[in-house]
């Protein structure tokens, strides 16, 4: 990974970080969707780059140029995503169609010396990006009268657009051609969630120290655990890195870890705003749920990811599910008897990843005490002829 790939993705740092600011302002459903689309798009693109530098091996004198514009629009179309700030809706429809071009314009570049079937795959996806693009404008000339009614409308059209084309043809046709730098891919990926979850006790150190007052060792220790734990459920899987090598699973992998970044960026908005609630007092519903509906949903992704990718012990995804419903009874017991505030709510959380996390564990040293190791089983996925799984 070159210092132009890191740099990329501290842009996407930033963006995430302005998503989750408007988020934490205004913790209501219709905010946590609009924030969730915001993401899905910002991964998308993330993506698409991504798997243009993984087919690349690393950017040209061409592409750099292209990329930092895909910088630029991103961060504008993020500032202007604040449904409630003074940037106009039409510098980030404007903003989201330079984006949407950039796309269009890496994989158009260098199409007319590949082989025929990915030059097809690649000009229904260049075609699909410069159709969001044109969407996106047209919207951006509306008068401003109907602008901030219709805009977000066809935002959801330019990105079902592209959805299609990305997860339809072209990754579709990677796949079937095993063309994907699996290892590249994978290091992207695992870079990008350790990024996001890094937010959520990021952003619990600022909001306790934000006052200079003695802070709440316990609140701190238990989003230290919690943290801890999710990182050790995402990085230390049955078979660690691995990426599928078939379309339907490869499809399913990447929406899941929509979920799992979108879950990141409301985790992390939960968690530094309930340090700022009296501990002294029950804890409210709207903070359970800020804390335990994207904790729930990560947890449900992390299990779908293991159906994705072969799980050797396949508990190993169950145990996953069976967390997210440990965090739904923890939230139904804190809504309806009077928890000792909100760290007590936190530390019963803490408790359950912990569990998770060992009984994970457990389960992974059994494997590597089992006469069929983790290597003999990943050859066996990567290559059939070595026995199925």
């Amino acid at each position: 990974m070159g210092w132009f790939e890191l740099f990329y993705d501290l842009i996407i740092v930033a963006a995430t970080l302005e998503l989750g600011v408007q988020l934490a302002k205004y913790p209501t459903w219709r905010t946590a969707g609009w924030t969730a689309l915001c993401f899905t798009l910002l991964f998308g693109v993330w993506v698409l780059t991504t798997l243009h530098s993984n087919f690349r091996s690393h950017p040209t004198s061409t592409t750099y140029p292209i990329i930092v514009i895909q910088m630029m629009g991103i961060l504008i179309a993020c500032l202007a995503a604040n449904r409630h700030g003074v940037v106009d809706d039409w510098h980030g429809l404007v903003a989201v169609a330079v984006v949407f071009s950039t796309v269009s314009a890496l994989y158009a570049i260098g199409n007319h010396v590949l082989e025929d079937v990915e030059r097809h795959s690649r000009r229904i996806l260049e075609r699909s990006f410069g159709l969001a693009a044109i969407i996106c404008l047209v919207a951006a000339l509306l008068p401003k009268s109907i602008e901030k009614k219709y805009a977000p409308f066809a935002l959801v059209l330019a990105i079902a657009v592209v959805a299609v084309s990305s997860l339809g043809p072209y990754v579709g046709d990677r796949v079937k051609r095993h063309v994907i730098n699996e290892e590249h891919l994978s290091e992207r990926m695992g870079q990008l969630i350790l990024i996001l979850l890094g937010e959520s006790f990021l952003k619990v150190v600022l909001a306790i120290g934000k006052d200079g007052g003695r802070p709440d060792y316990l609140l701190l220790t238990s989003t230290f655990i919690i943290v801890f734990s999710l990182w050790a459920l995402y990085f230390e899987p049955t078979i660690a890195g691995i990426v599928p090598n078939t379309i339907s699973r490869m499809r399913v992998w990447l929406i899941a870890h929509v979920g799992i970044g979108a879950s990141a960026l409301g985790l992390a908005v939960g968690l530094s705003e309930i340090t700022i609630l009296d501990q002294e007092v029950a804890i409210t519903k709207v903070a359970t749920l800020l804390i335990a509906f994207p904790l729930m949903f990560m947890l449900f992704c992390l299990a779908i990811t293991e159906i994705a990718t072969p799980s050797p012990v396949h508990v190993t995804r169950y145990v996953r599910a069976g967390a997210a419903l440990g965090v739904i009874g923890v939230s139904g017991v804190s809504l309806y008897t009077p928890l000792d505030g909100p760290s007590f709510f936190l530390v019963l959380i803490a408790l359950v990843l912990v569990t998770a996390v060992v009984t994970d564990r457990f389960l992974i040293k059994k494997l590597d005490d089992s006469p069929k190791t983790r290597q003999q089983i990943f050859d066996a996925w990567t290559d059939p002829s070595k026995g199925a799984l």
